[in-house]
């Protein structure tokens, strides 16, 4: 989402003229969609696909595809993201179909029903749980530089001062943390998806 766009309506609006200019072919406009909207198209299908980062990808380009292909103006985000949402169940089923695979037990919950407008996405809540259970596989120190960095949000010349360290330690010491992370959250998924 742009800086600045910070209440529902302004979200509304914002989206609402996004998705006009995409129906009228505007580049400028499919730019803004990725930017406000990529992100967490794919976090809903890393949770969709149980941590598949490769199947995830292929079923965002996908969806993007079918975006292109048949977008309308929206009235709101809601509307927008319970659209996408069903692209991207669309998406994943007919990729399991080409592949003669049936969709597991409890993917099936994701792809029955209608999602409506009004619901809230519960694929970024269950990430989020996800998250915090891998956060328990780091060490007290890499948890509080995590800390300091995204939830306090902490400029890393900031935590270099605390932590008595020069800005490139912090940087690189984050990226190691980050990368450790991501593979917790992985393997949780990936274990997820076999209970």
């Amino acid at each position: 989402m742009e800086r600045g766009v910070e209440t529902q309506e302004e979200r509304d609006a914002f989206f609402r003229e996004v998705t006009a200019g995409m129906a009228a072919t505007s580049e400028s406009a499919y730019r803004r969609f990725y930017e406000a909207c990529f992100d967490q198209l794919y976090r809903h299908l890393l949770v969709q696909t149980r941590g598949r980062e490769d199947l995830a990808q292929e079923l965002a380009q996908t969806v993007l595809l079918r975006v292109v292909r048949y977008i309308e103006p929206f009235e709101s985000e809601r509307a927008l993201w319970a659209w996408l949402r069903r692209l991207a169940r669309s998406c994943h089923v007919d990729w399991l179909r080409r592949r003669d695979a049936e969709p597991a037990a409890e993917s099936l919950e994701l792809f029955e029903g209608n999602i409506a407008a009004e619901e809230a996405d519960s694929s970024d809540e269950e990430l989020l749980n996800h998250l915090d259970c891998a956060m328990k596989g780091l060490e007290a120190p890499e948890k509080r530089m995590i800390h300091l960095a995204y939830f306090e949000r902490v400029p890393q010349r900031g935590i270099a001062e605390k932590l008595q360290t020069t800005e490139k330690a912090v940087e690189s010491k984050l990226a190691r943390i980050r990368r450790k992370l991501r593979g917790l959250l992985l393997e949780r998924l990936k274990d997820y998806a076999l209970l």
